[in-house]
């Protein structure tokens, strides 16, 4: 059966983490020798100092490492991926080794209990070797417009390239799909014309997802973006500096109630988890090993593309092989290619061409290969966290989500300093209200 039992695709996309940060321990550790992840020896080497790959004692990074293309991604991963240290330390020269930091089963209990009863794929990289906004236009469009870094927050970037939601509206007949994120105003879609002032039946709060799926009532492709922070105190995204906690606890929600959902919807489903790219975090798998499809031309004009750095992604489902690795090259454009596959599919086996990029991809429906749904999956234990005030002050706040968080003062909701994506959406979501006026969006927030 594979993907043609599949009837519920759902797609989250967190941010900013590499492979190696978050499951690299799995072989260093673990044992687990399927896997290509951390090994000793591996190092980078800058100013006459090696610094190794180690353990990161806290949950959360002191700074948020540079994650532009050029320069910053360039030099990362030059000369098979020895730049991280030299990048990192002039964002945080105190101590330019964290960037070689990995978390262990400890550290990522929720996504250590998935890797042992679904698939992960250690050989998914970003689309782009640049930063998030190009790479979440490859998830859900197939290309960046020639983007390699983060579009000017002013004026609003707003882009009219056709998306994944455009092809299952034009479906004969439509193909159903609603996005949810954690505040619908700061949603990746709002940065496509075409959703710049989408309603609650288009993009909806995380809470109706919750909502929807327990009652088993999930639309056929589900698209889920995290709550970046932008205005809360809330951020479960795993941008840096966030608790990973955070994400964890969000994921293994996600999980359970798909998992336990109305009307045995689980065994229709398949859970699509990855982040948009490394946010500049040490991988030693180097992208430009990578063979990449023929480009099209829409890609970076200096004319210098591979993938970008590889990412964590799980393929998960009752359909999908228990504790088992895929080593097949994937990347954001794979979740396009099996969206179309599945529902879109015309009766002589071909999709509708979308991009080169797209056309190109591997479906993800190759890794649906049990005989029949698995009932072995088994729920996944939250980890306990202390949930912060709803506002925080301006100082410091992003430097206390998950450190202290909980014992800071509620005070008016007020700005804090925005990292390029958040302040990109906020200035989106600021047009969208504009345009509105009168409209749900004009209050959706202070």
């Amino acid at each position: 059966m594979g993907l043609d039992a599949i009837e519920h695709i759902v797609v989250l996309l967190l941010e900013n983490r590499s492979f190696d940060h978050m499951l690299g321990y799995l072989s260093l550790e673990q044992g687990r020798t399927d896997v290509d992840g951390l090994k000793p020896g591996l190092k980078n080497t800058w100013k006459g100092t090696d610094y190794a790959v180690r353990h990161l004692a806290e949950r959360t990074l002191p700074a948020d490492p540079c994650h532009e293309g050029p320069p910053c991604v360039d030099v990362q991963i030059a000369n098979n991926c020895s730049g991280f240290v030299e990048s990192f330390a002039a964002v945080y020269p105190a101590d330019p080794g964290l960037i070689m930091g990995y978390y262990n089963k400890d550290d990522v209990p929720v996504f250590h209990q998935l890797a042992q009863q679904f698939t992960i794929c250690d050989r998914w990289f970003s689309s782009v070797a640049g930063p998030t906004i190009p790479n979440r236009m490859y998830a859900v469009a197939g290309r960046s417009k020639g983007m390699r870094t983060s579009p000017p927050n002013f004026p609003p970037p707003s882009y009219d390239m056709a998306t994944i939601f455009d092809y299952l509206n034009a479906g004969a007949p439509p193909i159903s799909w609603r996005a949810f994120a954690g505040d619908r105003m700061f949603s990746m879609l709002r940065l496509f014309r075409n959703y710049r002032t989408a309603g609650e039946s288009q993009i909806a709060n995380m809470d109706a997802f919750f909502a929807v799926a327990a009652a088993g009532q999930l639309p056929s492709v589900t698209w889920l973006e995290p709550d970046y922070g932008i205005l809360s105190s809330s951020e479960n995204d795993d941008h840096p500096p966030t608790d990973i906690w955070r994400a964890q606890k969000l994921v293994g929600t996600i999980y359970n109630i798909l998992l336990e959902a109305a009307h045995d919807a689980w065994t229709r489903t398949l859970f699509i988890l990855t982040y948009d790219e490394h946010g500049g975090i040490y991988d030693h798998v180097s992208p430009a090993n990578q063979a990449i499809v023929p480009l099209p031309n829409d890609d970076p004009a200096d004319g210098k593309m591979t993938y970008g750095v590889r990412v964590p992604a799980f393929i998960i489902s009752p359909w999908a092989k228990r504790q088992s690795v895929a080593h097949d090259v994937f990347d954001h454009t794979s979740i396009l290619k099996t969206i179309l596959t599945r529902f879109l599919r015309h009766p002589d086996g071909s999709i509708p061409p979308m991009h080169a990029r797209v056309d190109a991809a591997r479906s993800l429906g190759g890794l649906l290969f049990e005989p029949s749904a698995r009932t072995d999956a088994e729920p996944v234990t939250l980890p306990t966290i202390a949930t912060p005030p709803a506002t925080l002050p301006v100082d410091g706040a992003r430097a206390l989500m998950g450190q202290g968080a909980a014992a800071a003062p509620a005070m008016p909701r007020q700005a804090v300093e925005l990292n390029d994506f958040q302040a990109t959406l906020k200035s989106v979501a600021d047009d969208a209200r504009a345009r509105s006026p009168g409209s749900t969006l004009s209050s959706a927030y202070g």
